[in-house]
């Protein structure tokens, strides 16, 4: 007795499973590449091989909308060996070209084209367009940056098992694309203000310290030339500033100067300090003002604090004093009248004791 068993469509529906299964690895995969340290260009194109590789396409590309959003242009390509790039014919392509995959892209959907022949009577053009190079078969998705269509992602010629089951994944994809894109603006803006900063910091008339905070720990100091000068420390080592010059403070305005520096570890403190200051192989002391504060900035802490020599305002109100009390002793000894300030009443009277 033989028994014969179909098999075809559980067959089927394993091979369908695996290619999910290999689908959402590969998209981990390309998520894990987008999210690497290496520059934007090379993650991207790497992301791009990622994706190619696993639907055995011959070339998968993004479309960048050009400035103004009238034109369309090849940003980046990924080509499997021997097949020509395009990336250099696709530059300010009326966008026109794509208004079909619009109706589809406002609605976050891809377009799928399994079999070019599929539109070769309802879509003449863009049958001639595709068969002219090559392509029988394709797959877009749209790139959107804050809410507004920024391109898009394609694959050409993917393999018919793998293309079945491909609009989410591509679509994965192309929000995963959109999302290093917004990461890489901000933090292009971020290095922008960044150095605008700097550049404001390094030309101020007083001594600037900004130090970054990530988990408690100094991410990056940013030391301006005349806190170097105030410090006596080199240009060379102003990231040390800080660290070189607290030899040079006398211990009890040391000590008073780092319980300071501890409260700045709370978001919106605001501290303010006159210390003691003595470059080596000096006697003469000098002394400096320091305001600082503290600011969260989204998951950073940025410690700003301003610094002053305020040593001649030190000396000329020691002079005053000193002075006044030299007066004062003058006028006792020869039996004077010296003017005596009667502030509780609002008054100024002269006095012959």
């Amino acid at each position: 007795v033989q028994y014969i068993t179909d098999v075809t469509e559980n067959m089927k529906r394993q091979q369908e499973l695996e290619a999910l299964l290999g689908g959402a690895e590969t998209q981990l995969k390309a998520v894990q590449v987008l999210n690497g340290t290496e520059d934007i260009d090379v993650r991207v194109q790497e992301a791009l091989r990622v994706i190619g590789e696993f639907f055995e396409a011959d070339r998968t590309y993004i479309i960048n909308a050009d400035a103004g959003g009238a034109t369309l242009s090849n940003a980046y390509e990924w080509c499997s060996q021997g097949v020509k790039p395009m990336i250099s014919m696709l530059q300010h392509v009326d966008k026109h070209y794509i208004d079909r995959w619009m109706k589809y892209f406002s609605q976050r959907k891809t377009v799928v084209i399994p079999d070019i022949n599929m539109i070769k009577e309802k879509m003449p053009d863009e049958y001639d367009i595709m068969t002219r190079q090559e392509i029988h078969s394709y797959i877009e998705a749209p790139i959107f940056l804050d809410g507004e269509f920024a391109g898009f992602v394609g694959a050409d010629n993917p393999s018919k098992e793998k293309v079945r089951h491909s609009g989410d994944l591509f679509l994965t994809f192309a929000y995963s694309i959109a999302a290093t894109y917004q990461r890489v603006r901000a933090e292009r803006q971020t290095e922008n203000h960044a150095r605008e900063l700097e550049d404001i910091i390094n030309n101020i008339p007083v001594g600037i310290s900004m130090i970054r905070m990530q988990d408690g720990k100094s991410a990056k100091k940013i030391v301006n030339p005349l806190l170097c000068r105030l410090y006596g420390v080199p240009p060379e080592q102003a990231g040390e500033a800080d660290q070189l010059s607290m030899n040079n403070i006398p211990e009890t305005d040391r000590a008073e100067l780092l319980k300071n520096m501890q409260k700045l570890q709370t978001p919106g403190t605001s501290v303010k300090q006159i210390f003691r200051y003595q470059y080596p192989g000096e006697s003469a002391q000098r002394w400096y003002e320091m305001a600082s504060q503290s600011v969260q900035v989204n998951a950073e802490i940025l410690l700003c604090s301003c610094m002053s020599d305020i040593t001649e305002e030190i000396e000329a109100e020691s002079q005053v004093r000193q002075n006044r009390r030299m007066y004062e002793a003058a006028a006792e000894l020869a039996n004077l009248s010296v003017w005596v300030y009667d502030i509780p009443n609002h008054r100024i009277i002269l006095s012959d004791s």
